[in-house]
């Protein structure tokens, strides 16, 4: 498995990207995709668009701050505040497409692609060296 991990973590980066611009610009799209529903309230669309501000952000942080810069300790720190951000998100994006029966290819696709970042960095953070975080003992 070895860098499989990182490199998962790379696409989590360009995906992030793409989702936050995606909000940004086009918020709408997002309500039909994840709610379920197309929501025309401007307060929600302009909520979607902050929270894409700050997705776009943390694209950002992973493969500028972390992925890019070889030290472990603070790529950890990342990991291990994204690691709770991709419980609480995978939960509550499950429940609230099972409670509200939506089943749509953005809900699942958000809902399992965080799931496996979860998966991922625990991985990542259970042996560092294996899965190409540490090149030697000195960074860790």
């Amino acid at each position: 498995m070895g860098k499989v991990v990182k490199n998962f973590f790379y696409l989590e980066s360009y995906v992030n990207a793409a989702s936050g611009l995606a909000m940004v610009i086009k918020p709408i799209l997002v309500t039909e995709s994840l709610l379920g529903q197309v929501n025309e309230d401007e307060a929600t669309l302009e909520m979607i668009r902050w929270f894409g501000v700050m997705v776009f952000a943390f694209g950002f942080a992973m493969l500028y701050r972390t992925l890019r810069n070889n030290h472990w300790s603070q790529t950890k720190i990342v990991f291990e505040s994204f690691l709770i951000g991709d419980i609480a998100f995978t939960f509550n994006a499950a429940r609230w497409s099972v409670e509200h029966e939506i089943y749509t290819v953005g809900a699942i696709f958000n809902i399992l692609f965080s799931l496996s970042l979860g998966i991922c960095r625990v991985l990542a953070l259970s042996d560092p060296k294996y899965h190409g975080f540490v090149a030697d003992d000195k960074n860790q």
